[in-house]
This record gives C-alpha cells, sequence and structure tokens, in this order.
C-alpha cells in the first residue's frame, strides 16, 4: 500500500493489533493502521459464521479459525462488546446493520440490531472519544 502513496489506512475488517503494532514499530513495512477490531454481529446476522451445532464453532480444517466478528445480543452486551474491543486495542467500532453476502442465515434485505442496540454502540463509542462505523447494503 505504501508503494501507491497509501500512508494512512482505516481497517474496517481483517487487521488485528498485532499488525497495527508490527507496522508501528517497524518490523514490517506499511501504512499507519486504524483499526475496527472485531465487528458486531447479531445471532445469525452477517458476520456470524458459527455453524448449526455447538460443537461446530470456529472448527475448520485444521483447526481453529478465528471470526472476523462477534455476536452480540440485547444492550447490555452490546455495550460490554464494545468496551472489550476498544480494550482489545481497537481504534474505532464496526457493526453489521444489515446482511451481507457471506453469511448465508443473513440477507442483503435483512436488518440487523434494534434501534436501541445501535443507539447503545454509538453512545458508547462517542463516550470513549472514538467513531462508530456500519455495514449496511442499501
Amino acid at each position: 500500500m505504501l508503494l501507491h502513496g497509501f500512508t494512512i489506512v482505516r481497517d474496517t475488517g481483517g487487521a488485528d493489533t498485532a499488525l497495527r503494532e508490527a507496522i508501528a514499530e517497524g518490523l514490517i513495512p506499511g501504512p499507519r493502521l486504524f483499526i475496527a477490531g472485531k465487528a458486531l454481529s447479531q445471532t445469525g446476522g452477517h458476520g456470524d459464521f458459527r455453524g448449526s451445532y455447538p460443537e461446530s464453532e470456529h472448527k475448520r480444517c485444521g483447526g481453529h479459525s478465528p471470526s472476523l466478528a462477534r455476536v452480540c445480543v440485547g444492550v447490555p452486551e452490546c455495550l460490554n462488546a464494545v468496551r472489550d474491543e476498544l480494550h482489545q486495542g481497537a481504534d474505532f467500532i464496526k457493526i453489521m446493520c444489515g446482511g451481507g453476502v457471506a453469511t448465508p442465515t443473513a440477507g442483503l434485505d435483512m436488518l440487523q440490531f434494534t434501534a436501541e442496540e445501535i443507539r447503545a454502540t454509538t453512545t458508547t463509542a462517542a463516550y470513549s472519544k472514538t467513531c462508530h462505523s456500519g455495514c449496511l447494503h442499501c
């Protein structure tokens, strides 16, 4: 990315704190990163890649496969998820507001999270002096 002139990147999914810190410490070349951490998803929503059975959660061929999102249900869990993602090093918060093409149980026309849950995540992010982004297909 540096070769193409990007010196700062806001990553809304995929980069983690280890990558951001490795770049910041000069261990690998790259632009300055601002990362979202794990996106917030509702149960069965866009980003909930858990299998149909509890024992299949995060198990893939070859072992553990980390998720790009975390599931939260209700205002208390949404508040905790925002606080925890910021504690884990996220620079801002991303929520999956609607369905997407990568999650079979969450069609593009599905709205996700209640107005109260969205308000809770945005308010909590604002109280932490950071921003909030949402993924929604229109």
